[in-house]
Parts: structure tokens; C-alpha cells; sequence
């Protein structure tokens, strides 16, 4: 998923990270992310049977994780975006609880991960993050479309129009000052103060106006191939903690 400290990350290294804030808005785009479901379902049921089905939370928290990772891999599609998307495995990572995370991520997004991967299912392709011994840092997890997902998004004839990227939960972002030149900022916790809920609201309101604005774009007079998401507009203000 894509955080704040990801962003530093991807403007560095051209990668492009998990964006977990895509969503289905459409008939079409949610007729197949039921038909995914099934498919999964279907899968467990008869390959992977597990020793308990998942209930409440833990349910409602795959369906919103399966949802992102399907929405975001089609945008991937949608685009002409061939060089995947990374993400972490770590589940050391994974469990920590933030308010930069959605709370549909967590531990259990690996065996998410792997289940729709299988190869009976290939609703997308995987490579594994490794890390040698001794190093600080490995290389994160990429994943691409798998054949089925691809041949989905054109049988249901999913457009850009079809998705929507959602404001992330956690509009206001507060990051660690450098204290070199060499030092990568990180995002860090903060307590809320009258003055945070407000710049919070006042942020929702203008990303909701953003939302139904009616923007619109002739792709046919861009001077880029690739496809332009018109729907793709939110602001996050980045504060820097000066204390």
C-alpha cells in the first residue's frame, strides 16, 4: 500500500506501490468483483479448505482487501501500466496499526496474496520480496494482473469511469524532519488537537468537491499514449514536525 513515507520511496526508485484507496462504483466493476469472490470461494472450498470460515470483521476485512488489490491491478490495466505494483509481505509491518493504514490491511494480506495467485486461478502474478543475510532492507513484493484478471476487465468491459480512488482515510500527515541531507523523513503519529480535526474537515470537504466536480478530458489532443484518470484527484497537506 502506498504511505507516506512509500511516496519518498517511489519518487526515488520509480516504483509504483499499492494504492489500497481504489474502489468499484460501477455495475460492471462490482458484477466482477463478485464473480472473483465466487471464484475464491469456490477455490478455498475445494483446494485450500480452512479449518474455520472466516466471520464478521475478519470477512468483511478479506472482501475490502480482495476489493483493493482487484481495483488497483485493473486501473493497472486500464492504464497501460506494465511494471506491476509493490508491497510488503512483512508481517511484522503488516500488524502495526496506524492512521495511515487501512484497517482492512493487515497480517493476513500474504495468504490473500498467494490464494490469488495460485496458478489454478491466476488472478494475479507474484514475485516475492527476499532479503540477504545481513542486509537492513530487502526487496519488496511485486505483483501483476494474472491472465484471468486481464481477461475479466475486457469480458466486463471495465473503463477508468468504472473506479475511483477515494480520499485515504487519513487526510493530514505530519513527517519527521531531516536532520541531514542524507535522511529520509518518515510519517509519524500525532495527537489530535481542535486545530487537526479542523484542517481535517476543511480537507474532506474540499476533496469531496473534487470528487463531483465535472472535470473533463480529449484524450485525443494529449500529448502522452497512455490513458489519462481524470477520476484520480485528492490533496493530502504533508506538515513537517518542528519540534
Amino acid at each position: 500500500m502506498t504511505s507516506p513515507d512509500d511516496r519518498e520511496w517511489q519518487r526515488k526508485h520509480k516504483d509504483r506501490f499499492f494504492e489500497p484507496w481504489r474502489v468499484p462504483v460501477s455495475p460492471k466493476m462490482k458484477k466482477l468483483l463478485n464473480k472473483i469472490d465466487y471464484v475464491l470461494r469456490s477455490h478455498e472450498v475445494l483446494a485450500r479448505p480452512r479449518k474455520r470460515t472466516r466471520k464478521g470483521d475478519a470477512q468483511a476485512n478479506f472482501n475490502e482487501a480482495v476489493s483493493a488489490l482487484v481495483c488497483d491491478l485493473t486501473h493497472c490495466v486500464l492504464i497501460g501500466h506494465t511494471e506491476g505494483i509493490v508491497l510488503t509481505r512483512s508481517i511484522a509491518l503488516l500488524s502495526v496499526k496506524s492512521r495511515y493504514k487501512p484497517s482492512f490491511i493487515g497480517k493476513t494480506l500474504p495468504d490473500i496474496l498467494d490464494l490469488m495467485a495460485d496458478p489454478k486461478l491466476s488472478l494475479i502474478r507474484q514475485e516475492i520480496g527476499t532479503r540477504e543475510p545481513g542486509a537492513k532492507k530487502g526487496n519488496l513484493t511485486k505483483i501483476w494482473p494474472g491472465i484471468t484478471l486481464e481477461r475479466l476487465v475486457t469480458e466486463h468491459d471495465i473503463q477508468l469511469e468504472d473506479i475511483r480512488y477515494r480520499p485515504p482515510t487519513e487526510c493530514i500527515i505530519l513527517k519527521s524532519t531531516k536532520e541531514g541531507y542524507w535522511d529520509q523523513t518518515q510519517a509519524i503519529n500525532y495527537d489530535d488537537t481542535p486545530e487537526t480535526h479542523s484542517m481535517r474537515t476543511e480537507m474532506q470537504l474540499i476533496n469531496d468537491w473534487l470528487g463531483r466536480a465535472n472535470i473533463g478530458f480529449n484524450q485525443s489532443l494529449a500529448q502522452v499514449d497512455s490513458p489519462v484518470d481524470i477520476h484520480n484527484r485528492c490533496l493530502i497537506p504533508i506538515g513537517g514536525d518542528h519540534n
